[in-house]
């Protein structure tokens, strides 16, 4: 208790590092698997950016030994050779860019383990080998011999096959289970090397995709094999991840065969068209097997694969979307116009798609968030909603006389606006502005009165004290007890870490306030650490909590439907119910901010962290990371309590605040 209530006044403290989660390679074993994934990354480069001209010329001067006959056909319809060959190109660079940034990303950030290498390399080898940018270096029936770039694009595809292969069984465990998949691996691997030392290209490619076929059918096979025989949630997220990653690629390479085999042959623009669209779903799905694979890999933090799905389905319908206005209004004004002029009506519907592109985008974002997924509010939304409001003059009100109490300096940013600190009538009150910009907005007005209203009705040691709300010369303000104390959340980025035996008391002071809202029949729904002040008792020995800003808090009754919409509260500590639209929100949703709170004050961090978008997944699908791990010297009792605070369901919780914490003061 000593050492928190030195924090009250003492900004010096160091937080307490959290031991690593990840296994980690060290020494020469480090070094040799660093030098191995460095000089592949040069050659995928290599090989990437000489294919990049060559990839281009083949498709404008449309070389029948191109691999992409949709686009050879489309120029042969009257589409510009320069427009295909260009769209051709970034469709290609699309695919290398993502997953090449994705296996830099992730071996920057886990450059020491070894799944995570693993899987950085399958990306960059993966993304060079789908984007076709290093085939062409390889001729239609020639030896690999033909020439010192045909060898190591034969390498590179070598190596791809190799690492895809094994991954599909290794990762994400980084075992193979069962075990005789690794005989299975090693075996398709032998075959492969052969079919590509001995068999001309495209063949050699086309046989290895044959090969493909069966070991993708087993590897789902292998995955829910694991996925049935672990009881660890974490393990059982990541293999749901990988096989949904398989599935998906599966399904885009199967309909891609099956729109060559139907379509390739057929004469006309509309066959090339389709062949166009099967493309773009058939990079999509290819792209969603390794990202699956990277999000299944970076433990605890599987749950970035329903924010890049999500993305996805934005970005992807949103690129269809433009590819037929790019086509479709290209061949209309051509059609308009006349072919001499194919220039300039591409040309315009370039311009159209892009001015298109930022609408589409929003429309599309809104209707993936708010229908598909059913959020309350839609991404962007909740981006905006954690930025505090932008304060044009600072202090502006200082010196001013606000009905009976003189404006002394700020106290702080709220919320809504700027806290003054002021006085009148003989004591000290802090001042809520609520500024004019955003008095004029009437749910906002609606909003900081809900908060005067709920608090005139509270009377608890440890809610902070109402005393009036008022307007004065077009300034809407409400006056509230000062606290002399610090923010717990001022606290925390000091200390770090903090004793469980230290916080015991405060926080059972914040459940006997919650306990107390609960009753009033009010539910918080913003329990955060920089709405909790922490001051010392009159006596000066010991420490309480007050709990502050009810400015989101819901009347009524426990069980009742969250009817307004819009990001309301702080996402990192927002309980699942309150980001779901369809879902009932109680007292519980409190009780699972607290346990948040509980947990971050225990080892210094967040259970989950990340962009907003990233937290809003961990809360609907991740468990945290297991607290009894991160503090081992916990009382299991406690680590229990937490655990149980921060259940998903509402009905797995605890039924009040008081009960929380009686079971952790069990310890």
């Amino acid at each position: 208790m000593s050492q928190l209530k030195s924090n009250l006044n003492d900004p010096v403290t160091s937080a307490i590092p959290i031991t690593p989660i990840h296994p980690r390679l060290s020494g020469s074993k480090l070094g040799i698997v660093w030098a191995f994934w460095v000089l592949v990354t040069i050659l995928v480069l290599g090989l990437v950016i000489t294919g990049i001209p060559i990839r281009y010329n083949k498709v404008k001067e449309a070389d029948p030994d191109i691999r992409s006959p949709e686009f050879r056909d489309l120029i042969k319809a009257g589409v510009p050779s320069e427009a295909a060959a260009a769209y051709d190109l970034g469709v290609d660079l699309l695919v290398f860019i993502v997953l090449f940034g994705g296996g830099l990303l992730i071996f920057l950030r886990l450059s020491d383990s070894r799944e995570a290498i693993f899987l950085s390399l399958t990306l960059i080898l993966y993304g060079a080998s789908f984007s076709a940018l290093t085939s062409v270096h390889r001729t239609t029936g020639a030896p690999i011999y033909q020439s010192p770039l045909g060898v190591l694009a034969t390498v590179q595809f070598f190596l791809q096959t190799s690492f895809t292969m094994s991954a599909i069984f290794w990762l994400p465990a980084g075992r193979f289970v069962p075990r005789w998949t690794a005989f299975l691996t090693a075996l398709l691997i032998i075959l492969s090397a052969g079919i590509y030392c001995f068999v001309g290209f495209p063949q050699s490619h086309n046989l290895v995709n044959i090969i493909g076929l069966p070991a993708v059918i087993i590897a789902v096979w292998a995955q829910i094999f694991h996925y049935r025989r672990v009881v660890n949630p974490i393990t059982r997220q990541q293999i749901k991840w990988a096989v949904i990653g398989i599935v998906v690629a599966a399904f885009g390479f199967f309909l891609w065969q099956t729109a060559t085999l139907v379509l390739g042959n057929q004469e006309g623009l509309m066959p090339r068209i389709y062949m166009v669209l099967a493309r773009l779903i058939l990079t999509a799905s290819q792209i969603a097997l390794p990202v699956c694979f990277a999000v299944a890999i970076l433990r605890f933090r599987f749950w970035q694969a329903d924010l890049v799905i999500n993305r996805s389905l934005v970005y992807g319908a949103v690129t269809v979307l433009l590819v037929l206005v790019f086509l479709g209004g290209g061949l209309v004004l051509q059609g308009l116009l006349g072919r001499a002029n194919s220039t300039i009506s591409f040309a315009v519907s370039i311009v159209a798609a892009g001015l298109l592109f930022n609408p589409a985008r929003k429309r599309m974002q809104f209707f993936v968030d708010r229908r598909l997924y059913g959020f309350r509010f839609d991404l962007n939304e909740l981006n905006r909603a954690q930025q505090l409001p932008e304060i044009k003059t600072p202090g502006a009100l200082t010196g001013r006389m606000l009905g009976k109490y003189r404006v002394l300096g700020v106290l702080g940013k709220g919320g809504m606006g700027e806290v003054y600190q002021g006085e009148g009538e003989g004591r000290i009150v802090a001042i809520k502005i609520l500024p004019e910009e955003l008095m004029r907005r009437a749910d906002l007005r609606k909003r900081f009165e809900r908060e005067a209203q709920a608090l005139a009705s509270f009377n608890h040691p440890n809610i902070v004290r109402f005393y009036e709300l008022d307007e004065s010369d077009g300034v809407y303000y409400m006056a509230l007890e000062f606290i002399q104390g610090r923010e717990l959340s001022d606290i925390l980025k000091q200390q770090g870490r903090i004793p469980f035996n230290e916080i015991q008391p405060f926080i059972q002071d914040v459940a006997s306030a919650l306990d107390y809202v609960h009753e009033q029949g009010f539910v918080h729904r913003d329990i955060k650490p920089s709405n909790i002040m922490v001051r010392p008792k009159a006596n000066g020995k010991t420490l309480e909590a007050v709990l502050m800003d009810f400015g989101i808090a819901k009347i009524k009754h426990a069980h009742t439907a969250l009817t307004d919409t819009g990001a309301v509260g702080t996402i990192n500590y927002m309980a699942p119910e309150q980001i779901m639209a369809a879902r009932m929100v109680d007292l519980r949703a409190d009780i699972y901010s607290l346990g948040v709170i509980i947990y971050e004050l225990l080892t210094g961090e967040l259970p989950f962290n990340g962009n907003p978008g990233q937290v809003l997944f961990a809360h609907l699908q991740q468990p945290p990371p297991n607290l009894g791990e991160l503090v081992p010297d916990l009382p299991p009792i406690v680590v229990k309590g937490v655990m149980r605070a921060l259940e998903k369901k509402p009905e797995d919780r605890f039924e009040s605040a008081g009960e929380f914490i009686t079971a952790l003061s069990r310890a």
